[in-house]
């Protein structure tokens, strides 16, 4: 199995499609403009964790759980990252579109490249327009 799941020339891209298809099939999982959905574990209940009145504009897939518990998600149109808190769904900036364009050195950025914390709660991201890798070292501000 390892053989076959390391050595076979997987296109990522269309596994992402295929998935996120699946995933929009089902009423439960389905993506929708209310916000960001919470499954469980056990039961495999879905609800929704964030208020109906949010500021996103368009979810991006990328998202990642911090070192504390909260679910950081990425805003492609508006150019933000924000934090969602695990326990109350409350909504808050992570990371401003100037905080994003001033780290990249642009006045746009592109947040399709993904994110992720380390073991220190350092946060990277991988910005598409620049090429460039960012990272943001772990602060009390960002309490993460």
């Amino acid at each position: 199995m390892n053989r076959f799941l390391t050595e076979v020339d997987w296109d990522e891209q269309e596994l992402n499609r295929q998935r996120l298809e699946m995933l929009q099939e089902d009423p439960s999982t389905r993506y929708h403009k209310q916000g960001v959905i919470a499954i469980d574990i056990d039961t495999g209940a879905a609800s929704l964790l964030t208020p109906l009145e949010h500021p996103f504009v368009d979810l991006d897939e990328f998202m990642a759980i911090a070192p504390n518990g909260d679910i950081i998600v990425a805003d492609d149109e508006a150019d933000v990252l924000y934090r969602v808190d695990q326990d109350t769904g409350d909504v808050s900036v992570f990371l401003s579109t100037q905080d994003l364009t001033g780290a990249a050195g642009t006045d746009d950025v592109a947040l399709q490249g993904g994110f992720a914390f380390d073991a220190d709660g350092n946060f990277y991201l991988a910005e598409e327009i620049t090429d460039s890798l960012l990272k943001w070292p772990r602060s009390e501000e960002r309490r993460v």
